[in-house]
């Protein structure tokens, strides 16, 4: 992966999506495959202490990037002022949206086991997630093809030597 540590300023990617997304499964099995530290935000979108939650992820970023070492983070439902904390940390951090529609995302739901918890976190997710902004480092990815593909995907983006593209999701289909 020449290209994921061939690029100082992009070495921190983090994975955002609403449950349903598939983001936790897709960052475990990424960091895996980079060998790279992984950190994951369970933290409840809603709650009075995600604030400080990420400013502590912010830091750990920044001790990361520090001591050179590449990062996969998984955080669901990040607004934009988040994400710029995220990027105190390290101003390289590139964020992936996984989004699918929410037929999918329901589909999904209903075959884990705790579908009711899972509901209802979504609906908080969907009303706290911001799409990317045009001026972010960042790439929207549609969810709905299975972990392996997405991982797949990813991994060709990151070994692209050349520094890859922000690209713009308009219509953002989870919350259509």
């Amino acid at each position: 992966m020449a290209g994921w540590r061939a690029s100082r300023s992009r070495r921190a990617l983090a994975l955002m999506g609403v449950t349903g997304t598939g983001a936790t499964g897709v960052a475990r099995l990424l960091a895996r495959a980079l060998a790279a530290a992984y950190l994951e935000d369970a933290t409840d979108p809603a709650s009075a202490d995600r604030a400080a939650r990420i400013r502590r992820i912010s830091g750990w970023l920044a001790e990361q990037r520090a001591g050179d070492v590449p990062v996969v983070l998984v955080c669901p439902a990040l607004g934009r002022e988040q994400r710029d904390i995220l990027r105190d940390g390290d101003p390289g951090l590139y964020v992936v949206h996984l989004s699918a529609g929410r037929e999918v995302l329901a589909r999904r739901i209903r075959e884990r086991p705790e579908t009711r918890r899972a509901a209802r976190l979504l609906e908080a997710q969907l009303a706290r997630l911001e799409p990317l902004h045009d001026d972010e480092a960042g790439v929207v990815i549609d969810a709905s093809a299975s972990p392996a593909e997405l991982l797949r995907r990813i991994l060709v983006m990151v070994a692209s030597p050349t520094r890859v593209p922000s690209v713009r999701n308009p219509n953002h289909p989870a919350v259509s």
